[in-house]
């Protein structure tokens, strides 16, 4: 049976077949699509446009999801914006930005800002995460604090940030570079601690010339061996 309705009722509006259908005290809706909303309760103040929008989710506010199946699963959650075909499917968290298809399908964390096509596809309970680009993923899924950005790019865990993917050749940094800094840089590179080079090389010569002031100081590598001039 049809149930397509196209009504202002506290503040909701319902278009499409069975769009709100389970509503009842859910206020300043709009659910525009086949099934659009369809098991809200009690949620108020979303935006569901697209067949089988948040479909399931009953109690979600301030939220928007754009794009067929966009949330369809999704339970809860207040704040988050979401758009594209099947992304957020069983999301669950609060205060996300979600952009592109099957991007987070499964998250459930807080603070997580995913965009490009399958972005995220494995961010399941982690908190203050950012993917960026086509199927970029979490070193672990329930990572927190991490950042992943570029086309397939995999981070490396909590805490850490990855710019790129492995195919990536070089990385420049207009201005200053400041490692490890509460402040601003003042130079083109500045670090707040010790720094290491691993024994794969990286370093083109054997002398690492620095300068305070108008004092020089040569560090001399030779093999294992390292000492100041």
């Amino acid at each position: 049976v049809s149930q397509s309705r196209y009504k202002a009722v506290n503040g909701n509006f319902f278009g499409g077949s069975i769009a709100g259908y389970n509503n009842i005290n859910g206020d300043q809706n709009t659910f525009i699509g086949w099934a659009a909303g369809a098991e809200n309760i009690d949620g108020f103040h979303n935006t569901y446009i697209g067949a089988g929008a948040g479909q399931a989710n009953q109690h979600a506010t301030y939220s928007i999801f754009i794009g067929t199946d966009c949330g369809l699963n999704s339970v809860g959650g207040d704040f988050n914006t979401c758009i594209g075909t099947s992304s957020a499917g069983t999301h669950t968290g609060s205060f996300n930005v979600i952009i592109g298809s099957v991007a987070g399908a499964v998250a459930a964390g807080q603070h997580i800002v995913l965009i490009g096509h399958y972005s995220g596809n494995n961010v399941t309970t982690g908190d203050d995460v950012i993917c960026i680009g086509y199927n970029t993923t979490l070193a672990v899924a329930t990572d927190s604090n991490e950042i992943v950005i570029g086309s397939g790019a995999v981070g490396l865990g909590s805490n850490t940030t990855v710019l790129g993917n492995s195919l990536v050749e070089g990385t420049v940094i207009p201005g200053f570079l400041g490692i490890g800094l509460a402040t601003k840089p003042t130079t083109a590179l500045q670090l707040k601690d010790k720094f290491s080079v691993d024994t794969g090389g990286g370093v083109t010569a054997n002398t690492l010339e620095l300068k305070a002031g108008t004092t020089t100081e040569l560090l001399v590598v030779s093999g294992n061996y390292r000492d100041w001039e």
